[in-house]
Formats: C-alpha cells, sequence, structure tokens
C-alpha cells in the first residue's frame, strides 16, 4: 500500500457497503447517491436527490443542516464527496490503491478489495491503541487507511482527496445565560418528542441501567404518552443496574426483561462463530468493539423477545455531554503553552490511557503529546483563558473516544438488524452542551437539576441514581473481610488489591470470562478492567501482541 496523498489520479471510486444493511440509493445516468441513518428534517430520498445537485460550495452549508445521525456519499462526474455527521454515528473509513479510492464502513469492506499485512499497521497509532483501545483523531490501525473525523465530509475533485470540516463541537465558547435551566427543560422535551415522532409507534427498546441517562429517556416517553416501550437490564445477578432498572420500569408501567450473564456464558458466546463476525462487523479499524451488550442482544434475538421492527434507544452519552467527564484537576501555576498541553496530555492518558498500568511511560507522554498538539493547531489553538482548558479535555475525549468507541456500540444494534437512536446525541443538545458554563457543567449540575425538578414519570426523588450495591451476594463477606484488613495500609492499595482478585467476579457484564481466574491473578501487566484483556485480543487478530508491536 502507499502512502494517501492528497494529490493523486482517481480514476475510480469503490464503494463496499455490501455488510451494511438499511442503506437507501439512488442512481441517474449521471451520478450515484448513498444515505444510511435517520433525519428529523429531511424525507431520505429527499435529502439524497438535494445532495446530487449540490454545487461544491453549497456542501458544508447543506451538511451542517441536517438534523440527525447518518453517513452520506454522492459520486458524480463534476466531483464526489462522503460525508459523516457531527458525532461520526456511522463510519466511513478509506484508502487509495491503484489509483482507487476505497470507501467502506468497516474493515472487512477494505479487507476484500486490497490484501492488509502486519507491515501496513502504523505501529505509532498502534502503541496506544493497546492503552486506550481506539486511534487518535482521522488515524486508524493502519498507516494508509484513515477515517472521517465527526463533521466532516472527504471531497474528492480535480484528482484531489480533501478532508474538510463543516462542523466543530467548540465547548470552550461558552456564555453566561440566567435562562438556561428554562431552556433546558424545553430542548429535553424536544429531542424526546423528536424521539416519538422518529419511532413512528414502533416498539422503542431501552437498555435501562442505574443511571439517569437512560432513566431520563424511559420517563420521558412514559410523561408523553409513548406507550410501545419495553426496558432491559443484563448482567450478573443481583447487580445494582438491573435492581434498579426493575424499580424504574415498574413504576413507569413498562415491560422489564432481564437477561442474566454469567463468564461461562459470556466465555462460551466469545469462542462461538458468530461472535468472530459480530467483531469483523464492529471493525472499522478505529475501536475495539463494544462488548457488554451481545449476549444480551444475542438472548433478545434468539428468543424473538423483540419486535422485527423494535428500535434501540439507549442514553449515551447524557453523562458524557452534560459535564460528567470535566477533568477535576487542573493547572494551577505555570500557563505557557507547552505547559498547557502537557497537562491535557497527563489527563487524558490518566482517565483513557490505563488499561495496562506497565505500558505507561515516556514515550506515552510524548506520543499523546504530539497528538493533542496536532489537534489544537487545527481548532485554532488553545483558549486565551487557561481556565477554558477543561473544554479542550472535553473535545479531545469527544472526537476519539465518544466518536470512535463508545458511539461505536451502535454497531450492535446494526449487527442484529434493529434501528437505533441517539436522543441525547441530538443536534439541538449538542449545541446546548457546547455553549454550557462551566458551572452549571461541573458534577452535571444543570443536568441533574432539570431532571429532577421535572421528575417526569415520578422516578427521581424515590428511586436511587447508582446506588452502591455489591455482587454477587457470596462475595459481600469475602469482600468486607479482606477491606477491613487493608484498612491500616490504605485505600490506594485495598483498590488495587479488589481490582485485581475480586473484579473477575464482580464485573456486571463477566467479561473475564473467557480468560481463567488463574491468568487474571497472575498477570502482572497491571490491567485496569477486561477492557485490556479485550484490546489485547483485538490486537492479537491483527497479528500484533499486546503492547501494540508487530509479532
Amino acid at each position: 500500500m502507499k502512502k494517501i496523498n492528497k494529490n493523486l489520479k482517481i480514476k475510480k471510486i469503490y464503494t463496499n457497503f455490501s455488510n451494511c444493511s438499511g442503506w437507501i440509493k439512488i442512481k441517474d445516468s449521471n451520478s450515484s447517491a448513498w444515505f444510511r441513518g435517520y433525519v428529523h428534517n429531511f424525507a431520505k430520498k429527499t435529502l439524497l436527490r438535494k445532495a446530487i445537485k449540490l454545487k461544491k460550495n453549497e456542501l458544508a452549508n447543506f451538511l451542517k443542516s441536517i438534523d440527525g445521525h447518518f453517513c452520506l456519499i454522492v459520486i458524480k462526474k463534476e466531483y464526489s464527496f462522503a460525508a459523516v455527521d457531527k458525532i461520526r454515528s456511522i463510519p466511513i473509513i478509506y484508502t487509495v490503491s491503484k489509483n482507487e479510492l476505497i470507501l467502506a464502513e468497516s474493515g472487512i469492506g477494505i479487507s476484500k478489495k486490497i490484501r492488509l499485512r502486519s507491515k501496513d499497521i502504523d505501529i505509532f497509532s498502534s502503541k496506544l491503541f493497546a492503552l486506550s483501545g481506539y486511534s487518535f483523531n482521522q488515524n486508524t490501525l493502519y498507516k494508509n487507511i484513515k477515517q472521517i473525523n465527526p463533521g466532516s465530509y472527504l471531497l474528492i475533485t480535480n484528482n484531489k482527496i480533501i478532508q474538510k470540516g463543516y462542523y466543530t463541537w467548540m465547548p470552550w465558547k461558552t456564555n453566561q445565560d440566567n435562562d438556561k435551566l428554562k431552556k433546558l427543560h424545553s430542548l429535553n422535551e424536544k429531542i424526546i418528542k423528536k424521539l416519538i415522532k422518529s419511532c413512528n409507534g414502533n416498539q422503542i427498546v431501552i437498555p435501562l441501567s442505574g443511571g439517569m441517562d437512560s432513566r431520563f429517556i424511559a420517563a420521558g416517553l412514559k410523561h408523553f404518552g409513548y406507550l410501545n416501550v419495553i426496558c432491559i437490564s443484563y448482567g450478573i445477578e443481583g447487580n445494582k443496574d438491573a435492581l434498579v432498572a426493575k424499580q424504574v420500569s415498574e413504576k413507569l408501567g413498562y415491560k422489564w426483561i432481564y437477561i442474566n450473564y454469567t463468564s461461562k456464558k459470556f466465555r462460551d458466546a466469545f469462542q462461538s462463530d458468530d461472535y468472530k463476525k459480530y467483531l469483523n462487523y464492529c471493525d472499522s479499524f478505529t475501536s475495539i468493539h463494544f462488548a457488554g451488550e451481545y449476549l444480551m442482544l444475542h438472548n433478545l434475538k434468539k428468543n424473538k423477545l423483540l419486535d422485527k421492527n423494535a428500535i434501540i434507544v439507549n442514553g449515551q452519552s447524557g453523562d458524557f455531554i452534560s459535564g460528567n467527564h470535566i477533568p477535576k484537576s487542573s493547572l494551577k501555576h505555570d500557563y505557557s503553552y507547552n505547559n498547557r498541553v502537557a497537562f491535557l496530555a497527563k489527563e487524558h492518558i490518566k482517565e483513557h490511557y490505563k488499561h495496562w498500568k506497565s505500558l505507561i511511560n515516556e514515550k506515552v507522554y510524548k506520543s499523546v503529546y504530539y497528538y493533542i498538539d496536532e489537534v489544537i493547531k487545527k481548532i485554532g489553538g488553545l483558549p486565551k483563558n487557561p481556565s477554558k482548558d477543561y473544554a479542550i479535555a472535553e473535545f479531545i475525549e469527544f472526537i476519539n473516544r465518544q466518536t470512535k468507541y463508545v458511539i461505536n456500540g451502535q454497531r450492535n444494534y446494526e449487527y442484529f438488524q434493529y434501528d437505533w437512536r441517539l436522543p441525547l446525541w441530538d443536534d439541538e443538545y449538542l449545541s446546548f452542551w457546547g455553549s454550557t458554563h462551566y458551572s452549571d457543567k461541573i458534577n452535571q449540575n444543570l443536568y441533574i437539576k432539570a431532571l429532577h425538578d421535572a421528575n417526569w414519570g415520578n422516578v427521581w426523588g424515590n428511586i436511587e441514581v447508582n446506588p452502591l450495591v455489591i455482587a454477587p451476594r457470596w462475595i459481600i463477606p469475602v469482600r468486607l473481610l479482606a477491606k477491613l484488613i487493608f484498612m491500616p495500609i490504605g485505600k490506594k492499595k485495598w483498590h488495587l488489591f479488589e481490582r485485581k482478585y475480586l473484579d473477575y467476579f464482580m464485573t456486571a457484564t463477566s467479561c473475564y470470562g473467557p480468560w481463567s481466574y488463574k491468568q487474571i491473578i497472575t498477570d502482572k501487566r497491571g490491567h485496569h478492567s477486561p477492557i485490556g484483556w479485550l484490546i489485547e485480543d483485538y490486537l492479537k487478530n491483527k497479528g500484533l501482541n499486546w503492547k501494540g508491536e508487530i509479532n
């Protein structure tokens, strides 16, 4: 594979979306257009007809005007383009081979066209991937395969390939507004009503947790009279999400289904041929899969517990967008550019590059510093006021972990042939929280106040959010005894012990299941959660070791 060059002759554009369902296509004598997703302000075929007729200078404004989650490709004689929405909810990756531009939604779509070898791996990216489970910025795991960033499009014109942005989420551009609470109440109503209209009476399925976000959606649907709703919970017996979700579902009068998880069930699934197909479907070379929901979806599909046209609506990512991921620490003394970037790199590593403790070293800090510096320069530099650097941290997480890993969880639903919606990533919600002041976002102050003030479904004052519940029950006395022993030693060592020796049994999704307990407790690399082991397995399938190096 040759390095992608912006100035090269493209003789042909090859598209491979056969791996994915739900595409709408229109074609005339000179043009072809593809669309997948849902939109609130256009009929899909109307949107495609408009897209085909666009002039190049109209493209950015048109894409920005689309209210929904989608990807869109137009190929015509004058110019061609491929676009993703403002959050990259449906990915597009691309490469060039033999003067042919290859566009695909998944890695397997590109692999069918070109042979990928270990020498094509971007070792710079893969070493960071080993720590986080996702790539950085427009990079993928492969040197010459790129992805289209959130709010961007790929323009193919005059034998050039250019990735251009039409929208940037800028949470540092805030304003003080005394009416924020009133506006949020109105907006919360609006996004639920948009969801209801979009689903058009079809069965809505909510993976309901013990937190606020999925409860917000379920309660909103109840408040506005949507009856065709099922709530789903999953995990090990007695886990807190299931216990709380059952209470919420019963209060709202919605049917509740619980899918039991065990390590054996997850291990058997992990070793199955279907799981391998599922992995291929979810893989766009930019992140590992969102493993926790596979067993739940497999069970629902196998036992025909949902309508064929069911639409799955989760709570992603209300906690992030409303301020829960703002760094708790801040740079206190030296406000030079280098130190501000170094602080952001340190915070990003602490929060998101923690899956193998023994891999953290000075080279990792330098690499993350380099990438963050690159991103900051592309958005026009750091804010003049260093107190707004928290918003740069949010932006960096947004374009990386959120859009590549968290939102990529929608691939789970597609694999099992269910449609989906993301109301808490609505365009208007994105805009609102992007302009909301730090004081309203820290500790999710405004978000929590709005939900409790409205008290939709009467499930906010009397049902605890994320209570401390220890499961399984048999581990409670074991854990208590161990905790008492560690009291004189300190909290830090207790948490390390708990993570290494008890989390295997306490992890609600049973994702440690493919590995034996002995493997976990004798391993000395310093894993943080099952995600590290899932990352290692993903890299192994690409011919890499757990460090992201070629075997």
